[in-house]
């Protein structure tokens, strides 16, 4: 007799059977047709075509509904696909229409002319033989207890993962705390000390400096170690038992070697461990600028004690300095002038009036005219005051006045010139007289003067 075979899938999932376990993955079984009996020709865990879920025993990804599939006039079926290839269970329902053509037109209008039928074919899916068929080759190839198997199988597995897990993860996890903890305690004892080289002579005593130290501790890891098994099997039924052993053998043997190899695993992450905490990365060697100051950071450290040691470093090197001024005094019979390095102050010394028609700054080859166009008098034993911001309207003084990286061995015999002319007369003659002076200026002790001013 020739064999006929026709191919469908059916999916096994979650199926509670008379073993009294639930299966946790989905199989899938192929059934195959060899005459008028169904079995399934292998059970896999991987899914390929049409498939029934053996929960419910529903089909899943079927074809369920209900076409037209042919239709042929004037005589029987002339023939045709009614199911599509591949698909199984579908039914053909044939509806015959009897039906009759008339003559239309001449004299012998609306009588018939000729009868014949019209067939109509339905495709549909044939629920009951598709239960049928499932029911049969679950019971000829006992497919619960192999579902049963399988389940067990995964339920092996994850006793063991559960066990690998309770023997590892505290353990490793303790260890990570355990170094961390300590890690942070260890930042927590450095000390920091301050070394402070002052090449300007100009750094405040009771100041340290504003770079923050910045130091990274090194990283710890927590690793993570899972145990994997193998959940794939494809087999026909008679083998699928036989398979499932062999894998957890398999999985039994690969387990044991890493139990086995737990305490070398702890050992080697606790050396890590070590190898990485406690130690201090120091801040790169840097220049900062700050009020001013030109300053270079560098850094080291005493380590491998109970108490690890920073040591900052930090060599003023030098400093900007602008809208440097020196204190400044002439006079004479009638007139005085004061210049405290931000105040320019004309007094009259006389009882008669005053009249200033010309002031000019000296700084060193540079003069400014700061009083053309802008006369001013004095009444008899007056004072009159003008801020310095008027020296720094000449770009040309307020450049002299200006002094970049400037530092104790550069500035201690350096010199500056620095003076007034003023332009004057009294209100009762009518001579102009001169008050002049320039004098020469120490750069650092003027410096120092400005420092203890502010």
């Amino acid at each position: 007799m020739k064999i006929r075979k026709i191919v469908a899938t059916a999916v096994l999932i979650a199926a509670l059977n008379p073993y009294g376990s639930i299966v946790k993955a989905e199989l899938y079984g192929s059934l195959i047709r060899t005459d008028n009996t169904w079995r399934f020709s292998k059970i896999a865990t991987d899914e390929s075509g049409p498939v029934v879920s053996l929960s419910n025993k529903k089909p899943v990804n079927y074809s369920l509904g209900e076409y037209p599939c042919s239709s042929v006039l004037w005589g029987p079926n002339g023939g045709g696909q009614c199911h599509e290839n591949g698909l199984q269970f579908r039914e053909t329902r044939i509806r015959v229409i009897l039906t009759a053509l008339h003559n239309l037109v001449g004299p012998i209008a609306l009588m018939p002319l000729l009868c014949g039928f019209i067939t109509h074919k339905t495709s549909y899916f044939d629920h009951e033989k598709f239960d049928k068929a499932v029911d049969s080759a679950c019971k000829l190839d006992n497919v619960e207890k192999l579902l049963s198997t399988y389940d067990l199988y995964i339920k092996h597995i994850d006793s063991k993962k559960q066990e690998y897990d309770n023997l590892t993860k505290g353990r490793l996890s303790n260890l990570y705390d355990k170094y961390n903890k300590a890690e942070q305690e260890y930042v927590k004892s450095i000390k920091v000390s301050y070394v402070i080289n002052d090449l300007t002579g100009f750094w405040p005593s009771t100041t340290l400096p504003e770079p923050e130290l910045r130091f990274t501790p090194a990283k710890l890891d927590l690793i993570t170690v899972k145990l994997d098994g193998n959940f794939k099997v494809s087999e026909s039924p008679s083998q699928f038992a036989e398979k499932v052993k062999s894998l957890k053998a398999k999985f039994d043997a690969e387990a044991g070697e890493k139990i086995a190899a737990i305490d070398g695993m702890v050992r080697d992450y606790e050396r890590s461990l070590i190898a990485k905490a406690c130690k201090l990365n120091l801040p790169s060697s840097k220049n900062v600028l700050k009020d001013g100051f030109d300053i270079r950071c560098d850094y080291s450290a005493k380590d491998g004690s109970a108490t690890p040691e920073l040591t900052a470093k930090y060599t003023i090197k030098s400093r900007n300095w602008h809208d440097v001024f020196p204190k400044f005094t002439n006079k004479d019979e009638n007139i005085e002038v004061n210049f405290d390095g931000k105040d320019i102050k004309f007094s009259n010394k006389t009882n008669k009036f005053l009249e200033v028609s010309s002031i000019s700054v000296y700084y060193n080859s540079e003069v400014f005219n700061v009083g053309e166009g802008n006369r001013f008098e004095l009444p008899p034993e007056t004072q009159k005051v003008f801020n310095s911001n008027l020296l720094l309207q000449a770009s040309n003084i307020a450049k002299e006045a200006r002094y970049i990286g400037v530092n104790q061995q550069n500035s201690i015999n350096r010199e500056f010139s620095f003076g007034f002319a003023v332009k004057y007369r009294s209100v009762d003659q009518n001579i102009d007289k001169t008050l002049y002076k320039v004098d020469r200026f120490n750069l650092f002790r003027t410096l120092s003067e400005i420092e203890k001013r502010s």
